[in-house]
Formats: structure tokens, C-alpha cells, sequence
């Protein structure tokens, strides 16, 4: 069993248990399902008309960040920066 292939079996296992899982790593453990627990062939994927394919990596591509958060990771960022320079 490959690590892909775990990954796969433990997400399933979460799912029976009930526990809340995310749309979008639903749909990224699915395209890794389908092709073979192979996260190349996910990538190169030739379906284009699937309706999953844009969310195959594990991300909304049509999220938008908001300025308030982006301003906030922004600051977060300089934070963490000035913090590792002492």
C-alpha cells in the first residue's frame, strides 16, 4: 500500500465515522482514487469535461481572498519574519 493509497483508506475510514470533512479534499482524495492512488496522473489528468477536474489538487480554484484577510496574512507574514531575524 502506498502512501497515496493510505491516505485514501483513512479519509474513507473519517467519512464512516462521521467526522466533517471537506468538500474540495473529498474530491482531491476521489481523483486520487480513481487514478490509481497516483498523484502524476491526477495532475495529467485528460478529462477535461469532468466536473471535478478543476478542484482535482485540493482547492477551490474559484475562491477569492478577501482584502481584510489578505491584508492580515500580510501582516502575519512580517510578524514571522521579524520574529525568525531576532
Amino acid at each position: 500500500m502506498n502512501t497515496y493509497e493510505k491516505l485514501v483508506k483513512d479519509f474513507e475510514k473519517k467519512v464512516l465515522a462521521g467526522e466533517k470533512v471537506g468538500l474540495t479534499k473529498a474530491v482531491r482524495i476521489k481523483c486520487l482514487d480513481y487514478m490509481g492512488y497516483q498523484p502524476n496522473e491526477v495532475r495529467a489528468c485528460p478529462n477535461k469535461d469532468c466536473s471535478l477536474y478543476p478542484f482535482r489538487f485540493g482547492k477551490n480554484p474559484f475562491y477569492i481572498m478577501s482584502e481584510k484577510r489578505r491584508e492580515a496574512g500580510k501582516r502575519a507574514g512580517e510578524r514571522l519574519r521579524k520574529f525568525r531575524l531576532g
